[in-house]
C-alpha cells in the first residue's frame, strides 16, 4: 500500500533547494526550485497520478505567470494549479524569457510593468522566437486605461486583462485562448 502524506526533499546542492508535496492521487503535487543566492522562484504545479508523482502530465496545458508581485503569482499560481493546469512562474521579465524558453508554455500572462525588463520587453523578445509566434501572452496591468490597452495589443499581446483581477479571469482567458 503506497505511502501518502508530505515528503520533503532538500538538496544541499550549492546553487538550488528542492522542496515538494506529494499528496494522494487526484490532488496535486507542487514541485518548487528556489536558487538559494536569488529571490526569484519557478515553480511547476501538476496533478499527482499513484504511478508517476513525479512526472508533469504533456496533455494538461502548462500556464507561464509573470509578475513582480509574489502575492498575486502565489494567488494565481495555486488557482490556476487547482483547476487543474500546470503552472511554472516568474517574478520578472528576464526570469520569463529564461523560464519560457526551458518549458515552453501553452499560454503567458505577463505584468506589464517590472524592474529589470517590462512586460512587453519581454513579450517582444519571445515573439522574435518562432516557438512562441503562436502562443497566446495576456498582458496584465494594474494601468489599464483605454489607451494603454490598445498600445498592449498593437505591440503583440493577444488580450490585457486589468488588475486586480479575479483568478477565474485568467482561468477563462485560458480557455478562451487554447480554443481558438
Amino acid at each position: 500500500m503506497p505511502h501518502f502524506g508530505t515528503e520533503h526533499r532538500n538538496f544541499d546542492g550549492p546553487k538550488f533547494a528542492n522542496r515538494a508535496d506529494v499528496r494522494p492521487s487526484g490532488s496535486r503535487i507542487d514541485r518548487t526550485a528556489t536558487l538559494i543566492n536569488s529571490p526569484s522562484r519557478v515553480t511547476e504545479s501538476h496533478p499527482v497520478t499513484q504511478k508517476s508523482p513525479a512526472m508533469p502530465q504533456p496533455s494538461i496545458p502548462l500556464i507561464l505567470i509573470v509578475d513582480d508581485y509574489p502575492d498575486a503569482l502565489d494567488i494565481y499560481r495555486t488557482y490556476l494549479a487547482f483547476k487543474g493546469y500546470r503552472v511554472v512562474t516568474a517574478s520578472g521579465g528576464s526570469e520569463a524569457v529564461e523560464v519560457a524558453r526551458q518549458h515552453r508554455p501553452n499560454v503567458i500572462f505577463m505584468d506589464l510593468r517590472m524592474p529589470d525588463l517590462s512586460g512587453t520587453e519581454a513579450m517582444l523578445i519571445l515573439r522574435k522566437d518562432p516557438t512562441f509566434s503562436n502562443v497566446p501572452i495576456v498582458a496584465l496591468t494594474a494601468h489599464a486605461l483605454d489607451y494603454e490597452k490598445w498600445a498592449a495589443l498593437k505591440a503583440g499581446f493577444n488580450e490585457v486583462i486589468p488588475k486586480p483581477c479575479l483568478p477565474e479571469e485568467l482561468v477563462a482567458a485560458v480557455d478562451r485562448l487554447l480554443a481558438e
